[in-house]
């Protein structure tokens, strides 16, 4: 592989002409019989082969004529067929189309090796132009290169146009947004390139993707990802072996890049899945599936050797568990047995709500960072999870929290000037509960950071600030310092709420308590807006 786009460039073999005249091949259509009349005689243009000839589409009177004439009687969109190469398609009136249009577009790869190891697929992009006075036209436009080199990563070249320049270029780096040019996964693969790929090294014992068992297990019908599968080949050393052991699951993860944990820097392919070694046959038989796989992984990073009934107490939890949350989780069980995490989790999820999961890993992750000792079961199972991940949260975040409050307080002082008449209208207590508004703008962002959702941002501290909504905590009366649910309100019509991590503890009660909220404050309206006209009159 070479360092630069331009070295690149400059190896670059010559593209067939082959190659591209079969992709133009590949169109249903290769050009259509365009036609204009004029007296009896009908002027006729094959677009296939460009070939203009001359007939008559209506008889003569006298019949010594009509004997000698030669008829044809085209019709607009109707079968036809041209009279000197013999291509059947349609007629088309001359004055029907356009002289000049683009009838298709299509998308074609071809491949070329490099050197000895590495290989190059080559993304056209070909358009079918149809001329009612000429043959058929093709224009090719090559959009990405795609270099494989064993075990390493993919490099993809894209060509890019500056119209306001009119300057072309390579660059080694797609382009976001509008510009972003997709994977070409629709795209299919010239005879050559496919013959060049059986004799690449890196390729020549990896299974056929046209194989039907294959296209079955892996594709359940769907277009095969030809060039992605390939991409895999050349970087993951055991794709060969992954594919072949009926592992279909996995392949779609290495394929698709959908984190699958794989770590090709390792010496043997189990290390390189982070899997025991008599883990393998399981995940053989269970076809490579990723959740079996993501267990496994678990096991390894713990040091133990799991039963069945670990197994079937991790996978309940990894039902709760986000991908970013895997390696934290795989510490966790270092210190303890599946069994007894699941006990304490599912104790606390009862106890304190569906957050609890999430939460307790936050609270890991931190009381690692600061090198807390975990195998201290007071320090890994705390009795108050709520508190003691809250407790961390200001621990670890104090100075970044101080400098965000102190942001936010200068650049929305209303929200602390508004509190009071807010709270008159807004503040009330009930069934163990109260819920009032913010004090000032730290506390929301202290609300947001401690529940792990968006409070804090600067659209909803906005949005309280001028009016257009108003946040609200809900809180347990025995701990009314301590965030449990933040509520956003309109005039008496809740907008949403939500606890930690976007969750919504016991949403149930919690609606019909908010239920009961709201139609108190429409009452506290009225009964004010009644006692003003009284004073008034």
């Amino acid at each position: 592989m070479y360092e630069k786009v331009e070295e690149r460039n400059e190896h670059m073999r010559s593209i067939p002409e082959k190659e591209q005249k079969w992709a133009e091949k590949q169109f249903n259509i290769q050009g259509y019989i365009y036609y204009k009349k004029w007296g009896s005689l009908v002027r006729c243009q094959c677009g296939a082969c460009g070939t203009e000839y001359t007939a008559f589409w209506k008889k003569s009177e006298d019949p010594f004529e009509a004997a000698l004439q030669h008829i044809i009687k085209p019709a607009h969109n109707k079968p036809g067929k041209c009279e000197h190469c013999g291509y059947e398609t349609k007629y088309k009136a001359a004055g029907k189309v356009r002289q000049d249009y683009m009838n298709a577009k299509g998308r074609y790869v071809i491949g070329q090796r490099m050197g000895k190891e590495e290989f190059v697929f080559r993304v056209f992009d070909v358009e079918q132009w149809m001329h009612v006075s000429g043959k058929t036209t093709y224009s090719h436009m090559e959009y990405i290169r795609i270099f494989c080199r064993p075990g390493k990563k993919v490099q993809k070249d894209y060509y890019v146009y500056d119209p306001w320049n009119n300057t072309e270029r390579w660059i080694d780096h797609n382009i976001g947004g509008m510009r972003n040019i997709p994977q070409p996964d629709d795209a299919f693969l010239t005879p050559d390139t496919w013959r060049a790929i059986r004799q690449t090294p890196m390729f020549k014992y990896v299974p056929d993707p046209k194989d039907p068992k294959i296209k079955e297990e892996f594709l359940n019908g769907n277009n095969f990802p030809v060039i992605r599968y390939y991409e895999a080949a050349s970087k993951y050393p055991d794709f060969e072996m992954i594919v072949k052991t009926g592992m279909w699951r996995l392949t779609n993860s290495l394929i698709w890049k959908l984190g699958s944990g794989y770590r090709k820097e390792k010496k043997t392919y189990w290390d390189r899945l982070g899997i025991y070694k008599h883990r393998v046959k399981e995940l053989i038989e269970a076809y490579g599936d990723g959740q079996l796989l993501k267990i496994f992984q678990l096991e390894r990073l713990s040091g133990k050797k799991w039963s069945a009934e670990d197994i079937n107490h991790v996978m309940h939890q990894l039902t709760r568990c986000h991908d970013s949350e895997i390696k934290t989780l795989g510490i966790v069980y270092k210190y303890t047995t599946p069994a007894k995490f699941e006990r304490y989790i599912e104790g606390k999820i009862q106890e304190e709500g569906c957050g609890s999961f999430g939460e307790y890993i936050d609270y890991i992750r931190m009381r690692r960072a600061a090198g807390y000792d975990l195998s201290n079961e007071i320090i890994l199972f705390p009795r108050e999870l709520h508190r003691r991940h809250n407790e961390m949260v200001l621990e670890a975040e104090t100075a970044k929290m101080d400098e965000r409050k102190k942001e936010v307080l200068e650049k929305f002082p209303k929200i602390a000037e508004k509190y009071k008449k807010l709270s008159e209208r807004y503040s009330a207590a009930a069934a163990g509960y109260i819920i009032r508004p913010a004090k000032d703008a730290a506390e929301i962002v202290t609300e947001g950071r401690i529940l792990h959702h968006c409070v804090g941002g600067d659209m909803y501290l906005s949005s309280h600030s001028t009016g257009r909504s108003t946040i609200l905590f809900l809180r347990d009366a025995k701990t009314p310092d301590i965030p449990y649910i933040t509520v956003e309100i309109k005039g008496e019509t809740i907008k949403q709420w939500y606890g930690a991590y976007d969750k919504k503890p016991n949403q149930e009660y919690f609606d019909a308590w908010l239920s009961t909220y709201t139609a108190e404050l429409k009452k506290r309206k009225e009964e004010k807006q009644t006692l003003k006209k009284v004073k008034t009159a």
